[in-house]
């Protein structure tokens, strides 16, 4: 589960808005800004898209996201 390999999640719901508005809406999204949370210091803006699949065609049970994280002076990670 993202709550569990993100602890952030738990302490601050609204991260969840977005991925819950997928799930909902069935729509793709995209962002591009400060990280809300990093495995590694350096990561400071990231940029990503995530689009929503069902298996069955109907009901979104996939969220697939790819991501490009930089660095401080803006270098690709």
């Amino acid at each position: 589960m993202l709550d569990d390999v993100h602890p952030r999640f738990k302490e601050n719901p609204a991260f969840l808005e977005r991925f819950h508005r997928m799930v909902t809406a069935g729509c793709a999204t995209y962002r591009k800004g400060k990280v809300n949370f990093a495995h590694k210091r350096e990561h400071e803006h990231v940029e990503n898209c995530v689009v929503p699949l069902a298996r069955d065609g109907r009901t979104v049970d996939i969220l697939a996201a790819c991501s490009v994280l930089y660095d401080f002076s803006g270098r690709e990670i």
